[in-house]
């Protein structure tokens, strides 16, 4: 059996309203319908503010985006200063979950970040799934406090201790309930 064609890019500004939608539906649950879906206005206010800094989609054959990630600028304050973004969301179409998708966008953010320089990216998120993905636990405040599920994937070298610094995420993340 062959391997789905597909290709992951930067997000080109005239699919914004494909990614709202993609978004919508990557997250809608019974309890959480589609119009209620935090994450695709948290994507749209990020932009606005000024705070993207990279978006990429992951587009198949037929020309569909099946995958986006976002990550976002935050500030880290104390001992080290770093360049940093947030991982999130990772978005993956229903239909196409399960096969890999959201991984190779994450993979495709890592070395993005890494081309723009970033120290560090840092992640909400299920540390079994993450951890395989190069990231790690960091005692580091946060808006989260502390919490094993908040991870760490350090860019530029090994890993640091950042137990005196203090992560602030961009304002829409803040303004979520």
């Amino acid at each position: 059996m062959r391997e789905p064609q597909h290709s992951i890019s930067p997000l080109d500004a005239k699919d914004h309203s494909s990614v709202d939608q993609l978004i919508r539906r990557a997250f809608e649950t019974d309890a959480q319908p589609e119009a209620q879906v935090l994450e695709a206005p948290l994507v749209e206010q990020l932009r606005v503010d000024g705070d993207m800094l990279f978006e990429r989609v992951l587009v198949d054959s037929a020309g569909l985006i099946q995958g986006h990630v976002a990550v976002s600028r935050v500030w880290v304050s104390g001992t080290p200063v770093l360049s940093a973004g947030q991982l999130a969301p990772v978005s993956v179409h229903p239909l196409a979950q399960g096969q890999g998708i959201g991984k190779q966008l994450i993979r495709s953010a890592i070395h993005t970040a890494r081309l723009q320089r970033l120290d560090v990216l840092f992640v909400l998120g299920n540390p079994d799934y993450y951890n395989a993905l190069g990231f790690e636990y960091c005692e580091i405040k946060s808006a989260y406090g502390p919490s094993a599920f908040y991870r760490a994937c350090f860019l530029q070298g090994g890993s640091m201790n950042l137990s005196q610094a203090e992560v602030m995420l961009a304002p829409a993340f803040m303004a979520l309930d």
